[in-house]
């Protein structure tokens, strides 16, 4: 029984599916935001504020995946 236990714990600590189901979520979110910002400013409601924080946003996300990949 004990045995059974283990496989069962270390089978449910080793499964990834839910981290990328999480990515997938972030990823899809980031997209809809960059869309709205974007359609804002495209509409003409939108003022350079809009487009100071995108390219905050995407300035932010690209270091982070340069620190990301470094280590």
């Amino acid at each position: 029984m004990v045995g059974s236990f283990k496989d069962f714990a270390k089978s449910r600590f080793t499964d990834e599916a839910g981290a990328v189901t999480v990515e997938w979520v972030v990823l899809t979110s980031a997209v809809v935001a960059l869309a709205a910002g974007i359609s804002g400013v495209l509409i003409g409601e939108g003022d350079s504020s809009v487009i100071n924080v995108l390219k905050d946003l995407l300035a932010n996300a690209l270091e982070q995946g340069v620190n990301a990949a470094s280590d």
